[in-house]
């Protein structure tokens, strides 16, 4: 995937359960969106809470609370990617996980 893809240009696809989920901020709803299509795509989602705040004219720290809140309600999962041999980070990968039926 290219460094400067933003996200999703057409689509996005939110599956009922989520579009449903009284828990989740509007937002969040909309940011599964677009992290599900990315991962129907391309697997492993790369977008940064800088970029997807800038789509959505957020707040970084209001893109961060929003993905928390779908890794609490265990829609995605997210895996830092450190420097070898340090704690700095140099990626991070967001995974949509199995959703419920319901």
């Amino acid at each position: 995937m290219a460094e400067d893809f933003k996200g999703v240009n057409y689509y996005l696809n939110t599956p009922a359960v989520v579009a449903h989920d009284n828990r989740l901020k509007p937002n969040a709803k909309l940011f599964f969106g677009e992290i599900y299509s990315l991962a129907n795509v391309y697997g492993d989602v790369y977008i940064s809470n800088a970029a997807l705040a800038q789509r959505y004219e957020l707040t970084v720290d209001a893109a961060s609370r929003l993905i928390s809140q779908l890794v609490k309600y265990g829609y995605i999962t997210i895996e830092l990617h450190y420097k070898e041999g340090t704690k700095q980070v140099i990626k991070r990968s967001i995974k949509v996980n199995p959703l419920p039926d319901k």
